[in-house]
């Protein structure tokens, strides 16, 4: 009896256990994709202000670290989201 009142619960928590497994890894992939695709804040600042230094030159650097992977996109098969991030 106990174990036909459990198996439901038991098949459930499997299940979300699932979702929350596929759900980390989603997170991660996009995690990794904004780090290749996009600009931190500070990154930003340092090409919006009057001062060129090094933070400058850096985030300059990482621009173009970024155009080069838009450009690998543009090789493959996800040609659109390299052409909408350039």
């Amino acid at each position: 009896a106990t174990k036909q009142a459990t198996a439901p619960l038991l098949s459930d928590v499997d299940r979300l256990q699932r979702d929350l497994d596929a759900a980390e890894q989603k997170g991660q992939l996009i995690k990794n994709f904004l780090e290749q695709y996009q600009l931190a804040p500070e990154e930003v600042t340092a090409l919006q202000g009057e001062d060129i230094g090094p933070p400058f030159f850096a985030a300059l650097t990482r621009v173009r670290t970024i155009h080069a992977n838009c450009r690998g996109l543009l090789r493959t098969h996800h040609q659109r989201a390299g052409l909408e991030l350039m």
